[in-house]
């Protein structure tokens, strides 16, 4: 006879960081196991134990979120400087779905640069930008992170090469749990489901907002036409440490570090190789590693490029886009390198679509 519960005690899976780690808690309930939520499967004398993402993730992403695996083409989500290392005002919409505990994020941003006239041209001294992104995981969407986060960003000329940005950034999230649609073991009764029993969580409340305020710096180097050939920075998300009190004892969300760089290591003619880099530090840590290559079609059309990434949590990325001078198209696909359990943790599709106006002109 097969039974399906949801379990209290289990392996103790760090999904959103990749690494997985084997230990039993046997003083923490099933919500109280935040962000990681357990399915045991009991056929007979075996038990197949199936680690998913949590319902109420503390992720070690940027302000809240999973890291979208194109943090390139999601800047406010990196690095609040980013917002001033544009000439194109931009609207994004990025959607990533994970398999594992049904993960899908939509996110829309909007960055728009800032110019003065110097007299025979136009210097961008910053640039503003605004992110609404919301994150929904577990069974029927049980779990709910809603976030609306805008900045600033001020450029620094160092010369007319090496710039300095500086951001900063502020906003609110709201963390959401439906109740009804929880689940533990204290509603088996006999070996059976009885939804009218008490669920045996101690929730305070069902619904928490909280302000964020983030910041960040990068530098960046540009050649005589002004394109950006390289840049390096670091920024600090969930600096005031907010308390989602949804448990009894709920805690303050830990500082996120997050450091990103990329640079233009070769181009001839149309071709050219970026390689890039970015990794976070939170409750634990997570890098990429990779570079795309693009090829310029013209100058009127476009650009294409390819690239892959590898994660430290035993991931590889793909990517393609299309980059026309007013609008861009890329998908990604996330798959593990490893034929185990995290092999059902890294399994996660992105697509972006993007509206583009270059400032300059």
């Amino acid at each position: 006879m097969k039974r399906l519960i949801l379990a209290k005690r289990n392996i103790n899976v760090k999904a959103n960081a990749g690494e997985a780690n084997n230990g039993i808690d046997k003083d923490r309930s099933l919500i109280s196991r935040i962000p990681y939520i357990n399915l045991i499967i009991t056929c007979g004398m075996k038990s197949i134990m199936l680690t998913l993402l949590g319902a109420a993730i503390t992720s070690v992403a940027s302000a809240q979120f999973v890291p979208y695996s194109q943090y390139h083409l999601n800047p406010l989500l990196t690095n609040p400087a980013h917002a001033g290392m544009t000439n194109d005002a931009k609207l994004l919409f990025q959607y990533r779905q994970a398999k594992v505990a049904n993960y899908e994020i939509p996110a829309i941003s909007f960055l728009y640069p800032l110019f003065i006239n110097n007299g025979r041209s136009k210097m961008r001294y910053g640039g503003i930008g605004l992110t609404v992104i919301r994150q929904s995981s577990g069974p029927g969407n049980l779990f709910n992170t809603t976030g609306a986060i805008g900045g600033f960003a001020y450029n620094l000329h160092l010369s007319r090469e090496h710039h300095l940005s500086v951001g900063l950034q502020g906003g609110i999230v709201n963390k959401r749990i439906d109740v009804s649609k929880v689940t533990t073991e204290s509603q088996f009764s006999g070996g059976v489901y009885d939804p009218s029993l008490f669920h045996g969580e101690n929730f305070n409340n069902t619904s928490v907002t909280r302000p964020v305020i983030n910041a960040g710096f990068s530098w960046y180097l540009t050649d005589r036409k002004n394109q950006q050939k390289a840049s390096l920075g670091a920024a600090l998300y969930n600096m005031n440490r907010p308390s989602y009190d949804i448990l009894s004892h709920g805690n303050k969300e830990t500082v996120t570090y997050v450091i990103s760089g990329e640079v233009e290591a070769w181009k001839k003619d149309r071709f050219s190789l970026h390689p890039s880099f970015r990794y976070i530090l939170s409750h634990s840590s997570l890098t990429n590693i990779g570079m795309y290559a693009a090829y310029a079609l013209s100058s009127q059309h476009g650009e294409i490029t390819a690239g892959a990434w590898y994660k430290s949590n035993k991931a590889v990325v793909f990517s393609a886009q299309y980059s026309h001078a007013s609008y861009l198209i890329s998908a990604a696909y996330e798959f593990s390198a490893v034929a185990n359990l995290e092999a059902n943790l890294n399994s996660a599709f992105e697509i972006v679509l993007g509206l583009k106006l270059d400032r300059t002109k």
